[in-house]
């Protein structure tokens, strides 16, 4: 029996930076659902199943951290298997805060290896 692909949502505003990451990890055999919004994101974890979640922090609306706090809150996904990709600085409020999650911060730009290192922790939390 083939064993199913590793479901990976990618929440970031940038439309080329959703691109690149899901066309670094389609090539990996990854599948991949890229949304635009922390509120799209939701949508996405309401109405299917993913086994990674990778979202971006700076966007409109909710942002990443509001996208996270609504998963703990609602229990929507957990958190061990949750990274974040942003370009904030590792002192800003947002970053210290998802730091003290104990969730995993790949500073942009990041390399293929790193992305998909920091995937493999991710899916064996």
């Amino acid at each position: 029996m083939k064993q199913e692909a590793t479901k990976v949502l990618v929440v970031e505003d940038d439309p080329l930076f959703t691109k690149l990451v899901t066309s670094m990890l389609l090539a990996k055999g990854f599948q991949v659902l890229g949304v635009a919004s922390a509120e799209a994101g939701l949508d996405a974890l309401k109405s299917e199943v993913f086994d990674v979640l990778i979202t971006d922090l700076k966007m409109e609306g909710l942002g990443g951290v509001g996208l996270i706090r609504t998963i703990m809150a609602e229990q929507l996904f957990p958190i061990a298997r949750i990274l974040v990709i942003t370009g904030e600085p590792a002192n800003s409020e947002d970053s210290r805060w998802v730091v003290q999650q104990s969730i995993p911060v790949l500073r942009k730009p990041f390399s293929l290896r790193a992305l998909l290192d920091a995937m493999d922790a991710r899916i064996q939390a």
